[in-house]
């Protein structure tokens, strides 16, 4: 016995430790797995917002964020309202599109809709022939632009906690006075879609690759971004079936006016030819 040590504290010393119960590891281990889950599904979504630019989250968007920008910015003059199709019928396409009814949307092309705006393209290529002449026509991509802001988009619902906008301000998904479709050689055509009141500015961008099949407009969606974040092909499939079975639809009509033979990209304008049908 250590005279330096009072028999108190050597017989506190001497006494056997308890064991600690293997159930308690067990329940720290249980109670473990799923925070540790919780975690890493809270900072994936904080992620996904933050590269997307759907919030501005803290420290993930200074990391993983960086604004969206077009190919280039097309220049529209400031007072044209020039739209390849009135905007009577953009509305009827723009909903039957949301609708998902290609029935309504052939419908909304019909014959003097089209014959009026091939009369139209006129202006950019050869003039209207008869039945079975051909044409050719080079679109800028600022008239192209112009048709697109005429579009109006279905008013969508605020989110969650926000504010409630007016009843007479409109509530769109983007920023129509701003979206803009870009034509380049390398890119294709672009479609920039800026989202509305978005605090770090993000955007949708669709990159389009259009080709004639079987003297018909078709297009494959190459590209889809939200944000700064890439969309997997997987999910952009869905949209380009959409887009295929929209083309498609849209081509009942016009067969009805004309046939297609050749669409190129080029950049700054996109050049399409073809016959006339004029049935």
């Amino acid at each position: 016995m250590d005279p330096l040590v009072s028999p108190a504290a050597q017989t506190a010393s001497a006494a056997p430790k308890k064991a600690r119960s293997p159930w308690s590891c067990a329940c720290l281990g249980c109670l473990g797995v799923p925070l540790v889950l919780l975690l890493v599904v809270l900072g994936a979504g904080a992620y996904v917002a933050a590269a997307a630019g759907l919030a501005d989250v803290p420290v993930f968007t200074s990391l993983v964020y960086r604004r969206p920008e077009p190919v280039h910015v097309v220049t529209v003059p400031p007072a044209s309202t020039f739209s390849l199709l009135p905007p009577e019928t953009l509305q009827a396409l723009a909903s039957a599109q949301n609708a998902g009814d290609p029935a309504a949307l052939s419908g909304a092309l019909n014959d003097q809709a089209l014959q009026n705006l091939f009369a139209k393209l006129t202006q950019f290529g050869s003039q209207l022939p008869k039945p079975g002449g051909s044409f050719s026509y080079t679109i800028p991509e600022s008239v192209l632009t112009a048709t697109l802001r005429q579009v109006q988009l279905p008013n969508i619902p605020p989110p969650p906690g926000a504010p409630s906008a007016p009843p007479h301000a409109p509530q769109f998904p983007f920023d129509m006075a701003q979206a803009q479709i870009a034509l380049s050689k390398e890119k294709g055509m672009e479609v920039y879609l800026p989202l509305q009141n978005n605090p770090v500015h993000s955007a949708v961008r669709l990159y389009v690759r259009p080709f004639v099949d079987q003297q018909s407009l078709s297009a494959d969606l190459t590209e889809a971004w939200v944000g700064d974040l890439q969309i997997p092909s997987w999910i952009t499939q869905s949209g380009q079936n959409a887009l295929r079975a929209a083309l498609q639809a849209a081509d009942s009509a016009v067969k009805n006016v004309a046939v297609f033979t050749r669409v190129d990209v080029e950049d700054g304008s996109l050049r399409l030819e073809g016959t006339f049908v004029l049935k």
